[in-house]
């Protein structure tokens, strides 16, 4: 892993069977946060001044652990209530250093029948280095917090942990009676940002950009891949997986124009454009979902 905002801002973690990274400053809470959301074991979460992180002087990696420590005060971590999101559950916790978004990495899709098992690797760790590598060429993407992940002969689980970005989804945000135009270019310029430093969002849709006081925030980097230029075709694949979005969502797609318009010059060929409605209207009919061209 190329970052080098990994040993700057993070220290490793190895400890009860888990292993991981989480940032030096809050590194006691963020990592209590990530074992207890592992351990399914979040009820009046409060971290007894005993178990706080210390620093084992044997581990040759430099890594962290649970160990005792001196009397002291205990942390105490509000948990507020869950929300739902995408495939799963989010649990949204108030730390010392403000709110963090927990997430457990599960499979969607023909195989979502494995929930949150990953053969070899943790997905929610290639996740994290996306989003340090996002951070490092000055896309606006969320705070990378802490990543932990457990592996049991080839199979991996993992813990995401990231900071909550105050606002409201693009979805939620188009369906109120505003005026939308800015809102979707300065999503557009964004995007366009994006593929302009080699990322590709596995995901693009309306549900995962925020729009925060600071402007637009790029969510959800499950799958996203670095790559050295993003062709045109994959670009293309990006923006009509968002406009495919609006039609699952109810939305107007008057709404793609604007994005197009922020995101600049973009050829979206007519036999992919028809690729992505034909496939739209069979999920739609497989579904049960109505379409707002019915």
């Amino acid at each position: 892993m190329d970052c080098s905002s990994l040993s700057r801002d993070y220290v490793t973690v190895e400890t009860q069977g888990y292993r991981g990274y989480v940032r030096k400053d809050y590194s006691d809470e963020l990592l209590g946060m990530l074992i207890q959301n592992a351990a399914g074991k979040f009820l009046g979460l409060r971290i007894p001044a005993g178990n706080a992180l210390q620093p084992e002087s044997a581990s040759p990696k430099g890594g962290h652990g649970l160990g005792a420590t001196p009397p002291g005060a205990a942390v105490h971590l509000e948990l507020i209530p869950r929300l739902s999101a995408g495939r799963g559950e989010v649990r949204h916790v108030q730390y010392s250093g403000g709110t963090a978004v927990l997430r457990q990495g599960l499979r969607g899709g023909m195989m979502r029948w494995l929930r949150d098992r990953y053969l070899f690797y943790p997905r929610m760790l290639s996740e994290f280095v996306a989003l340090l590598l996002a951070r490092e060429r000055g896309l606006p993407v969320p705070q990378p917090l802490g990543v932990l992940w457990r592996r049991r002969g080839i199979i991996c689980r993992g813990w995401l942990a990231t900071a909550w970005i105050e606002g409201e989804d693009l979805d939620v945000c188009l369906g109120t009676a505003r005026e939308h135009d800015a809102t979707l270019r300065q999503c557009g310029a964004v995007i366009r940002q994006m593929h302009d430093a080699g990322l590709y969002h596995a995901d693009l849709q309306v549900k995962n950009i925020r729009i925060s006081p600071e402007g637009p925030i790029l969510m959800d980097f499950d799958g996203a891949k670095f790559r050295k230029q993003l062709s045109m075709l994959a670009r293309a694949r990006n923006l009509l997986r968002f406009r495919r979005s609006l039609e699952k969502n109810g939305l107007s797609l008057h709404y793609f124009r604007p994005l197009c318009e922020g995101y600049g010059e973009v050829r979206l060929p007519s036999w992919l454009q028809l690729l992505y409605t034909v496939k739209g209207r069979v999920s739609d009919q497989l579904s049960g979902r109505k379409s707002i061209h019915d």
